[in-house]
């Protein structure tokens, strides 16, 4: 059985998919809320992916409505401490593919995973699990050089397990494709300079 709250977004989920209303009566809805008094990550993550659904040709960066998604996807990803829910998480998430800014997913998952690991009362500086979600984040939205990170961290950390070792590899094969030629003749330089 759904909560009052998961029935109001569900509302608002409608009303963006609903043939004839779309994005404009989704964001009045969450603008009715927020007047009420209403508070809360998810809530302004869903703003910011509505705002992302609103045309903004023609317009000045100044006032286009992906402009201010992008501030609130920002905002939110990026405070500290960051938002912990993961349907929080996801939206950003699919805001920052919406609007064409998946580089800014991996930046999103190391700040993420950077505030994990700095939690008080924590013993161990390195989290598994927090690094796996970043390396998924990152492979998701094609950010590769953030999955490298991730890949890396978690080889160095767990070098025990055999996998990281490769998924590591798999990281620098995937992103050597992906780089620019300028990026590869640079790199090459580097890695033929002594140490």
């Amino acid at each position: 059985m759904a909560t009052p709250l998961e029935r109001k977004n569900q509302q608002v989920w409608d009303t963006l998919n609903a043939p004839g209303q779309g994005p404009k009566q989704a964001l009045q809805m969450i603008a009715r809320r927020l007047k009420k008094g209403e508070k809360g990550d998810h809530l302004t993550a869903m703003r910011a992916f509505i705002l992302a659904h609103l045309p903004s040709a023609g317009l000045p960066s100044q006032v286009s409505p992906h402009t201010e998604s992008l501030s609130l996807c920002n905002s939110l990803a990026f405070r500290t401490p960051p938002p912990k829910e993961s349907e929080t998480i996801h939206l950003i998430e699919m805001t920052y593919i919406y609007l064409g800014r998946k580089a800014e997913i991996g930046k999103f998952h190391e700040h993420l995973y950077k505030a994990r690991i700095a939690t008080p009362g924590r013993t161990k500086n390195i989290d598994e699990a927090g690094l796996k979600e970043w390396y998924s984040a990152c492979l998701r939205a094609c950010d590769w050089t953030g999955m490298q990170k991730a890949a890396m961290s978690l080889q160095k950390g767990f070098m025990t397990n055999r996998a990281y070792y490769f998924w590591a590899i798999a990281a620098c094969f995937i992103m050597v494709p992906a780089m620019t030629i300028n990026d590869r003749v640079w790199s090459c330089l580097a890695s033929s300079l002594p140490a």
